[in-house]
């Protein structure tokens, strides 16, 4: 469903890092880098409409063998960075029996028009979740590689360790999964450029909307001119529709 989820935690399995290697990785509110992110409009509506793009690709909105626990309304979900809070509206839609949540450090959800069963909450420390113990069943990660910087992730990692069982399923969508243990992982092949047809050309106006959204910094980083970044972009979309490029992501 995006970059990279695990599937099913067992308790028999050690799946995350021992605590020792997360907390390498915890920081303090004060070391937290916030990462340059306008949220206007046009970043919303491509927050949307990549929800719905890998929920056409992959066919659903999640992974894991949990779609009988949803319907019986066994599953308290939870969705961190939940952004304009696109995929907790929709599972709550088809799920009316199960409850979600979704946690954001900038409130850009709904705060009033919602189904019932879902809800959201201001969670700008996410050192300090305001959940007891084991509250979830099921957590479902997205969208945190452009938000967040890696140890902002692993902290939110550790966080939430003590609110989901090991006996139940944990989805992350980001590609530092790498610390993670004992995952399956699922690949879908997208195809990008107008070679693909329409969904080639979606996801080739996603991907250049968020170069072109960081071309500030690319460019400093690179030590290049904008006019020599456009003209790499326009390069990427030539190799791109010569190639017949894909890209792979993980589930």
């Amino acid at each position: 469903m995006g970059t990279q989820q695990s599937k099913r935690l067992n308790t028999k399995q050690k799946t995350f890092a021992n605590k020792s290697e997360l907390k390498q990785n915890i920081i303090t509110p004060e070391t937290i880098i916030k990462v340059d992110v306008k949220y206007d409009s046009k970043t919303i509506d491509r927050i949307h409409s990549h929800h719905y793009l890998l929920k056409h690709i992959w066919k659903n909105n999640f992974s894991s063998p949990i779609r009988s626990l949803l319907e019986s309304g066994i599953i308290d979900a939870l969705e961190i960075k939940c952004g304009p809070g696109t995929w907790i509206l929709d599972m709550a839609t088809e799920f009316p029996r199960s409850s979600f949540t979704g946690i954001d450090a900038v409130q850009i959800f709904p705060s009033e028009i919602k189904p019932k069963n879902a809800k959201f909450v201001l969670a700008d420390q996410p050192e300090h979740l305001p959940f007891s113990s084991s509250t979830f069943s099921y957590v479902h990660i997205n969208l945190i590689e452009h938000m967040y910087s890696e140890h902002l992730f692993w902290q939110m990692i550790s966080c939430f360790e003590n609110h989901v069982p090991l006996s139940k399923s944990i989805s992350l969508l980001p590609s530092h999964c790498e610390r993670l243990k004992n995952m399956n992982i699922l690949q879908n092949d997208i195809p990008v450029g107008k070679w693909a047809g329409l969904i080639g050309e979606l996801v080739m106006d996603d991907l250049l909307t968020t170069f072109k959204s960081h071309n500030d910094k690319i460019c400093n980083i690179l030590n290049i001119t904008p006019e020599q970044y456009n003209l790499y972009l326009e390069d990427v979309v030539k190799e791109i529709e010569e190639n017949h490029t894909r890209y792979s992501t993980l589930n």
